[in-house]
């Protein structure tokens, strides 16, 4: 079978903004053939200047019916000879000859080398204390290129699964087995159909996305299921949603429709004072209550309530709305840096009280965007428009601005307040939060909520640095917030407060799970009580943890809690159980923690069926599995479980295994290794990519990726064939991607590395680790072409790093959208790691580009933008150019993306970015930037 990467563990001796995917970089469509190699990227320039002054058809017309050809052409039709022929066969042996020389003298081979690199073989290489093994190389096959990763020729595309609940198991359509459990919904883009596990066979739900209302066609983009009736009740409604436009990340507006699939019929879900407009309005979210009985929608900033009954009743619940207070919808930052979805509404469970979170930006900064190429029905949010008849032949005469809500560092943060509305009382009233006010400061921030049980809703709040974590309980029998536990996370472990996974309770109990630091890693805890501070450890060691972003699910059927741990290694991710009936909680391993793996889980909602994807490093696959079959196989007391008995008896419903593994069979593909390092005591992860035919003996150009930001993970054993991948064969090239202290993955002690250093480990990781590996392996690597690539954050590290290094290590370099002075990013996220502006110095060293003179020393680097980048804000790069200018810094290039946001994906943008990206290494690699040579 063909092995795409070769992993290793041997040890040489020596929520900012959201990682770009390697994959999703380049998923983007292009008509171009991207060049496979060096010498044909030579070949498409060629092309590229023969076709420079006109239409190829043109080029070959005029050269056809040029005088001097016709009559080289009439006297070889007229006197050609047969001696003459031998001559002319004679020039083309001697003329292949003379190519074949030639090429031998290019490429430094002998002719048996050149014999040798025209078959395909399978190197196992011993350099640096390691066995690597190639994969294997066929001169006769191509190298990956970057038209096969836009075709998404590599990309593993999972089957969509949404389980459905007991409540929600269809009546009319059923699928023939005697499994009572273990239907879905899924999706071809199209239609949507009924499935069930174990079962091959599908039952069409929505046969169309399509569906008429008053003479006009919508178009389904979303289901959203009613979760107490079965999905093919004809007397029941659910929602979809059409027209979808995406306001930033998360956030969104769209047309909800309420809709039932077995007639095809859909209404529009609208605020109650638009019945007599012909106009459908566009909401922000709209959510069922527990049970169905509600819809809870937001419009204009306000929160509605519809109830599903012959009536259809709306009542609207909120009448503040506006550009500067948002109820229910959320603002930029909090979508960005606290909740990452579009929404802070949470029902009750009996569908008594619905509880919401109310900001008020009112003292916030407005920032604007300036767009001058979109139209209004393309940017999310409210436009200004600063001319009447401003748009003529399609072309914006003066740009669109959009304002919106943006707390920079050191500035005013939105005031939040936790509002309930008691639906039989029809009474709205905030939660009484001036002791919260006292403790944290008006600004303090609401990070999570939940109900546990009826009555109790568990709230976690932090200060403005998120520093000091302090968790309450709204008792809606007292109506009061009641404290349960203050910690200074600061002080306990160096760490901060991000992004909150919510907590799970346990049905009919006051008891729920949640992550908990315990021996310096993120663990599991079982809370015996809503209103108890302490915990019962589910996990612990101090070597490995909980995965940060992992779901945490409970099966109530068999007591068990799942979950993804790093116990292979911290870049692996494998599934296990954790049997609570079992007093010491013993911990079954549902994957193979022996084997690299990275593994995905979607559970169903009781936890008795599981979406399992198996991520990486090999080729992935999916597959359904019922829980049940493993408990079954716990025969013993011992708890003895086979991992192959269970799960390799499920086929993958992924059915683009095969078309991958074909594939990559039919390409010459770079080889990956992981491994880690040491840095003053203290392991990195480090992945490495080998160029296709590489060889040790031969000197390679060396290309460094980075993202470095606090608490992220870039190096993981992800299966993964995309830009990077596509550098290294292009470009003959070898890769690394280094994890900096600071990163994810691992212990606190090792993320707290970040703590008011934004700037600082990052540079100095990068040059350590790429110093010592080009003296290790300095057989092999060129040390004077060497760059370093960023985006994001990746982007400041890699500025960072050029200020820090000085052109000794790194000679060229490249920044996608970077921030170049954390003054300029949001509140929230910078304040997180490096504290309070006043009373930190860093801001004015670490957390800036400082040493403008230390640039002149770089080879040359590379700049790019998106001009709407609502994120890192392109006043970052325009204030970076103009400490250039005043230093006559010159040796750099730029290039804008016009109205591209965080993304740059707009008009094509995506894919003139990766162009430009590795044409621009191209040039540096061959030496277009030396000193006198521009």
């Amino acid at each position: 079978m063909f092995s795409f990467l070769q992993q290793q563990s041997a040890q040489p001796s020596y929520e900012l903004m959201d990682i770009p995917n390697d994959e999703d970089e380049v998923r983007s469509s292009d008509s171009r053939d991207s060049a496979d190699s060096i010498s044909s990227m030579i070949f498409e320039e060629i092309d590229n200047f023969t076709l420079a002054d006109g239409n190829a058809d043109e080029v070959k017309s005029s050269f056809h019916n040029s005088a001097a050809f016709q009559k080289v052409l009439n006297n070889y039709k007229g006197t050609k000879t047969i001696f003459q022929s031998n001559i002319c066969r004679l020039l083309v042996v001697l003329s292949i000859g003379v190519w074949i020389l030639g090429l031998l003298v290019y490429a430094n081979l002998s002719p048996k080398h050149l014999i040798q690199k025209f078959k395909s073989h399978t190197n196992i290489i011993p350099f640096n204390g390691r066995n690597i093994t190639i994969n294997s190389y066929d001169a006769l096959l191509s190298n990956i290129s970057l038209q096969d990763t836009r075709n998404e020729k590599y990309y593993p595309e999972m089957v969509p699964i949404f389980w459905l609940e007991e409540t929600q198991i269809p009546q009319r359509l059923v699928l023939d087995n005697n499994i009572k459990g273990g239907y879905y919904i899924t999706s071809d883009h199209q239609t949507y159909s009924i499935g069930k596990i174990n079962s091959n066979k599908k039952q069409v739900l929505i046969s169309s996305i399509q569906f008429e209302y008053e003479n006009n066609f919508f178009y389904i983009q979303q289901l959203i299921l009613n979760p107490n009736a079965p999905v093919d009740d004809p007397d029941v409604w659910h929602i979809v949603v059409t027209d979808i436009q995406m306001e930033w990340r998360h956030l969104k507006y769209g047309i909800y429709w309420l809709y039932n699939p077995m007639t095809n019929i859909g209404k529009p879900i609208q605020p109650p004072f638009t019945d007599l407009s012909t106009e459908l309005f566009k909401l922000h979210f709209a959510e069922f209550s527990a049970n169905g009985t509600y819809i809870a929608f937001g419009y204009n900033n306000d929160v509605y309530l519809l109830e599903l009954n012959n009536s259809l009743k709306t009542t609207r619940i909120t009448s503040d709305g506006s550009k500067d207070v948002f109820n229910g919808k959320i603002d930029w930052v909090y979508e960005e840096e606290v909740c990452g979805t579009d929404r802070q509404i949470w029902w009750s469970p009996d569908e008594t009280k619905l509880a919401f979170l109310r900001l008020d930006d009112s003292n916030v900064e407005d920032f604007t965007l300036d767009y001058y190429i979109k139209h209004v029905d393309e940017i999310g949010g409210s436009v200004s428009l600063p001319q009447a008849n401003s748009v003529e032949d399609n072309i914006n005469k003066y740009p669109l601005r959009l304002k919106y809500k943006y707390p920079k560092t050191g500035s005013n943060n939105p005031l939040p307040s936790i509002q309930i509305y008691d639906i039989p009382s029809n009474e709205l009233k905030p939660i009484n939060d001036d002791n919260l006010k006292k403790e944290l400061g008006n600004d303090y921030i609401v990070y999570s909520a939940g109900w546990v049980g009826m009555d109790n809703m568990l709230i976690k709040f932090t200060d403005r640095t998120s520093s000091l974590l302090k968790t309450c309980v709204f008792s809606s029998k007292k109506d009061k917030l009641i404290d349960v536990s203050h910690v200074n996370v600061t002080t306990e472990y160096n760490g901060w407060v991000a992004k909150t996974p919510p907590i799970v309770p346990l049905p009919n109990t006051e008891k729920y799970i949640d992550r908990v630091v315990a021996n310096g890693m993120v663990h599991l805890g079982l809370f015996s009580d809503v209103f108890s501070s302490k915990y019962e450890l589910l996990t612990n060691s101090n070597a490995w943890g909980v995965v940060d972003n992992a779901p945490i699910v409970y099966d109530h059927m068999e007591n068990y809690v799942y979950t993804l741990i790093t116990i292979k290694s911290s870049m692996d991710a494998h599934l296990v159980g954790i049997d609570l009936l079992n007093n010491d909680h013993k911990m079954v391993a549902l994957t193979n923690t022996t084997v690299d793996g990275k593994y995905e889980i979607h559970f169903s909602k009781d936890g008795q069926y599981i979406n399992l994807q198996y991520r990486g490093p090999e080729v992935p696959w999916q597959k359904l599995i019922n829980l049940q079959d493993m408990h079954n196989f716990l025969k013993d007391e011992e708890g003895t479980f086979s991992f192959e008995d269970i799960f390799h008896k499920f086929p993958s419903i992924n059915k683009s295994g095969d078309r991958i593994q074909k594939a990559l069979s039919s390409m010459n593909v770079p080889t990956r290794t992981f491994s880690t390092v040491k840095v003053d005591g203290t392991e990195l992860n480090v992945l490495e990519i080998l160029p296709p035919n590489f060889n040790p003996s031969k000197k390679h150009l060396l290309f460094v990726h980075v993202y470095g930001g606090p608490g992220s993970q870039t190096v993981d054993k992800t299966f993964n064939v995309g830009f990077l991948d596509v550098v290294s064969s292009s470009l003959d090239t070898v890769v690394l991607v280094i994890e900096p202290r600071g990163t994810g993955g691992k212990s606190w002690h090792f993320k707290s590395f970040a703590r008011n250093r934004l700037g600082y480990w990052e540079p100095r990781d990068l040059v350590n680790v790429v110093s010592e590996y080009i003296s290790t392996n300095k057989a092999y690597i060129n040390d004077e072409r060497v760059a370093l690539w960023g985006w994001s954050y990746g982007g400041f590290v890699t500025l960072k790093t050029l200020e820090y290094d000085k052109g000794s290590i790194f000679k060229y370099g490249m920044a996608v959208a970077p921030v170049t002075n954390w003054m300029f990013y949001d509140s929230i996220y910078t304040e997180r790691y490096m504290g309070n502006p006043e009373s930190n110095p860093m801001y004015k060293s670490l957390a800036q580009i400082v040493d403008f003179e230390s640039f002149k020393k770089v080879q040359r680097f590379l700049i790019m933008h998106g001009t709407s980048d609502d994120n890192v804000h392109l006043q970052n790069l325009l204030w970076l150019l103009d400490k250039f200018d005043a230093k006559e810094v010159e040796n750099y290039d730029v290039h804008y993306f016009p109205d591209s946001d965080h993304s740059i994906y707009y008009h094509n943008a995506g894919i003139a970015i990766h162009d430009k990206l590795i044409h621009w290494l191209y040039d540096a690699f061959n030496g277009r930037f030396d000193s006198g040579f521009m």
